[in-house]
């Protein structure tokens, strides 16, 4: 990835500031202000970005970008069964963030969402993402999702919301059918618990 920084950079021993920073990565861009703390237990970051579309899939590693669809759960993915494999959530320990970001949209797999505030907090081993009235396929999406390890066994607690959804697109944009129409409204609330998938 081809990274540039530009900022207005201060440092001391306890931290340093990097105000009106400017960042590029690839195809993102980002500006605002970033601030680290070192005189905490754990290193301390506080970000407050605005960005273009923030493109997740950037981030994924290149197997989970050749998945097409991985929203659903179709006969080749329950041929391959859970996975038992241990999950490792020890760097939500090693860090502590408060990060703000406001997107002209986010992309996620085939999903799209529209103008974005995202606030994400990391702490003491716990990790919470809040997506509230984000603009999501001519309706509105709310998204809270949290993920707590603190107790040794990880807890996934998720909330989501959508609020006149144009069904037809999203369904498309799932890999599901494009032969349905008209607007739509889903609650879902999960909670799981387990150190591996399929616990």
């Amino acid at each position: 990835m081809a990274v540039n920084l530009k900022s207005s950079t201060s440092c001391a021993m306890s931290g340093c500031a990097f105000t009106n920073a400017s960042l590029t990565l690839d195809s993102l861009e980002a500006t605002g202000d970033v601030k680290t703390r070192f005189s905490t237990p754990v290193p301390y970051v506080e970000l407050k970005l605005s960005t273009n579309v923030l493109d997740i899939n950037m981030f994924m590693p290149e197997e989970k970008q050749a998945k097409n669809g991985g929203w659903l759960i179709n006969s080749a993915h329950a041929a391959e069964g859970w996975d038992s494999t241990p999950m490792d959530f020890s760097a939500l320990r090693g860090i502590e963030l408060v990060s703000d970001i406001a997107a002209a949209g986010v992309k996620y797999d085939n999903i799209t969402i529209g103008k974005t505030a995202m606030r994400t907090k990391i702490q003491r081993g716990r990790l919470s993402n809040d997506i509230v009235d984000a603009e999501f396929y001519g309706g509105k999406a709310t998204i809270i999702a949290n993920l707590d390890t603190a107790s040794g066994t990880p807890v996934i607690d998720k909330r989501v919301t959508f609020s006149n959804v144009q069904m037809e697109p999203l369904l498309k944009a799932l890999g599901a059918t494009d032969r349905f129409s008209g607007t739509g409204n889903l609650q879902l609330s999960v909670v799981a618990q387990g150190n591996n998938q399929r616990d």
